[in-house]
């Protein structure tokens, strides 16, 4: 499932992946709100200049998340539970702190 334009994809209920859920193109976003559970073969992927995948209280179990692009994050935005479980870095490498796994605060 892809998400290629600012409107964005919305997970509000349980979802199982066994391939590809990315937010592809220029701030492309991809909301998860519920638990995606990612088989081994499971990837998130933010890809392209600005892309999101945003965590609002959702949980993410298995699978690899991976960015490619300028300012393509995987981000914890809100919620007391927002959990990532079990995955892993695809392409782990040297990031600038702005494209790495981080938790933003919301005013």
């Amino acid at each position: 499932m892809e998400a290629t334009s600012t409107g964005g994809l919305v997970f509000q209920v349980a979802t199982t992946n066994a391939k590809t859920i990315e937010a592809l193109d220029t701030n492309t976003k991809v909301v998860i709100s519920s638990t995606v559970s990612n088989t081994s073969t499971g990837l998130i992927l933010a890809s392209g200049n600005g892309a999101h995948v945003d965590l609002h209280g959702g949980t993410i179990t298995g699978g690899t998340l991976q960015t490619g692009g300028v300012g393509a994050m995987i981000d914890v935005v809100s919620g007391t539970n927002a959990t990532l479980d079990g995955s892993s870095a695809g392409n782990p490498r040297r990031r600038p702190p702005r494209q790495q796994l981080r938790r933003r605060r919301r005013s």
